[in-house]
């Protein structure tokens, strides 16, 4: 991240990264209370949350109009630095806009704005996953922060999850192409080598089902992903919005 930042002459502040592996169990159940349908959090992932809280709680005490938020391993593209030295491309209302991408398909609604180099900018209407890189409005990362004292699901689902996300009526932005993506998400090698790659996939603890139930949404799952694929589709056609995959450009 410090050579990329040097590439792009950006001036990132790192914010020191809190252990999961640190935490006790009695800690974990202070600050994590499960969602209803939500598997208990691992400690990297409710360590993964305090983390983003700390940088949150970075931009606010920064008393800037606008603050972004990087995981470390990220590649970023050429022009974003023009974007992320300058916010008057922001569209008026974007109090959160994603953009990075996990190099899946969303539906994104009008109204789509243009965004400097080939970019543009629309409203994320169904779930993007990751929490890799995303850009914060000062009142809205005051406002995470102070109704984040505990959770109940990782910050991704928090963020850019529908039915999991909070204060879900403010508009998500999601910027595509996208200006930055995780190597993990990514199918390019470009961390040094021997750095650590993103682990919490692997430690994202799903609800375990056994014997029927498991079979029973294992051969559910591939009709489920059709029909929301159609009803994506339909909601973008009806909407003038877009079903689209969403890359990443350098």
């Amino acid at each position: 991240m410090e050579k990329e930042a040097q590439r792009l002459g950006l001036t990132l502040q790192r914010v020191e990264a809190i252990d999961g592996r640190l935490l006790s169990e009695e800690e974990i159940d202070l600050l994590h209370r499960p969602a209803a349908g939500m598997h208990r959090m691992s400690g990297p992932e409710v360590a993964c949350f305090l983390s983003h809280r700390e940088a949150w709680r970075q931009i606010v005490n920064a008393n800037m109009r606008f603050g972004a938020v990087f995981e470390d391993d990220l590649t970023f593209a050429l022009d974003a630095r023009t974007l992320l030295n300058d916010d008057q491309w922001l569209p008026a209302d974007a109090d959160i806009l994603k953009i990075e991408t996990t190099s899946r398909r969303a539906l994104l609604l009008p109204p789509f704005c243009d965004v400097p180099g080939g970019r543009s900018a629309g409203i994320l209407a169904s779930a993007h996953l990751g929490a890799g890189g995303y850009i914060l409005s000062r009142t809205m990362a005051a406002r995470l922060f102070e109704q984040t004292k505990t959770f109940g699901v990782p910050v991704d689902y928090l963020l850019f999850v529908p039915d999991r996300m909070i204060f879900p009526e403010v508009p998500r932005w999601q910027l595509f192409p996208a200006i930055c993506v995780q190597q993990v998400r990514s199918g390019k090698k470009f961390l040094p080598q021997g750095a650590e790659t993103s682990g919490l996939d692997a430690a994202r603890q799903i609800l375990k089902r056994s014997g029927w139930a498991k079979m029973r949404r294992e051969l559910e799952r591939p009709f489920v992903a059709l029909l929301a694929s159609l009803r994506a589709r339909y909601t973008a056609i009806r909407s003038g919005g877009k079903w689209l995959f969403i890359k990443y450009r350098a």
